[in-house]
């Protein structure tokens, strides 16, 4: 894919809780990697990507679904104790399509619904060509 071209990062889940999510974070295992695991201010915040990661925004919630619906009693105790939970789905704008459509299906709207999570697109701006350089140089040889 060419730098150039507007395409989705992922879907990573994003934890904020005034106490410990250490426990969680254990309980989950292999089935995400941290990303963040930070205490700050007494606010600890805890962001996961799905291992491996998912091939669309549905599959994500999907997946993500899945593991929360899960949690033992223990474990939905912490969740519950959570004072934000959020899917922050990534894309990186290109310059190429002139549109780009993210899609969740009516499904996969209402697992967030059911979880208690909220949805954020983070659109990450795409850099500016380098001075002095061809756009072919800076898209690399693929």
């Amino acid at each position: 894919m060419s730098v150039s071209e507007t395409h989705r990062l992922g879907a990573e889940l994003e934890l904020v809780a005034r106490s410990s999510l250490h426990t969680l974070l254990e309980h989950l295992g292999g089935a995400v990697y941290a990303l963040r695991n930070s205490v700050e201010g007494g606010v600890h915040t805890l962001w996961l990507e799905l291992a491996p990661s998912e091939c669309s925004l549905d599959e994500a919630i999907s997946r993500y679904a899945a593991i929360f619906d899960a949690l033992p009693p223990e474990m939905r105790a912490v969740w519950d104790s959570c004072t934000d939970r959020c899917v922050n789905v990534g894309l990186q704008a290109g310059f190429r399509p002139h549109a780009f459509s993210l899609q969740a299906s009516c499904d996969a709207i209402a697992k967030l619904a059911c979880l208690g999570l909220r949805l954020q697109i983070t659109l990450y701006a795409p850099d500016p060509p380098e001075m002095g350089r061809s756009a072919q140089e800076q898209e690399g040889p693929c």
